[in-house]
């Protein structure tokens, strides 16, 4: 029985998935089940594409530092992902999607048909996870959510 959570985010310790989304499963979803707080990185690593992911990026995306680093959003954190240097270069986005695609969303039993979140940080992986469904023949429409509506047009 598929059992519909909603539009909008599962919200994380770690972060969010955007979209409309439904699990098929009697329970709710329970992302934080799986997160280990003291290794961030191994809470993800559910199968060779997340280690290949890891050993290309690791040393250039993910910083720890005892004094808190001071975030875009203003709150602190000891933890720092530089995501960018996966989004902006294809062919560690193009890997990303295939884990989400292959690995996260079966671990958590979910289905998407959208995928979306904030512009401008969102639209690659928006982008490159719904081309990564395309490639298997499932269609997952892209999503971009403005911070503000526009003045004009749709």
């Amino acid at each position: 029985m598929a059992k519909n959570i909603g539009q909008g985010a599962i919200h994380t310790s770690r972060g969010r998935f955007h979209g409309s989304m439904e699990r098929t499963a009697k329970s709710p979803v329970n992302i934080e089940s799986k997160i280990n707080p003291g290794q961030p990185w191994s809470s993800f690593m559910y199968g060779p594409l997340s280690e290949e992911l890891f050993k290309k990026a690791a040393s250039d995306v993910y910083a720890y530092r005892d004094e808190p680093f001071t975030l875009a959003s203003g709150q602190q954190s000891h933890h720092y992902f530089n995501c960018k240097k996966i989004t902006l270069r294809p062919e560690l986005l193009s890997l990303l999607c295939r884990i989400l695609r292959d690995e996260i969303f079966p671990e958590f039993d979910l289905q998407a048909e959208a995928v979306g979140g904030l512009t401008l940080g969102a639209d690659p992986i928006t982008l490159g996870l719904s081309l990564a469904f395309y490639e298997k023949n499932k269609k997952v429409l892209p999503l971009i959510v403005r911070k503000e509506a526009k003045g004009h047009g749709t």
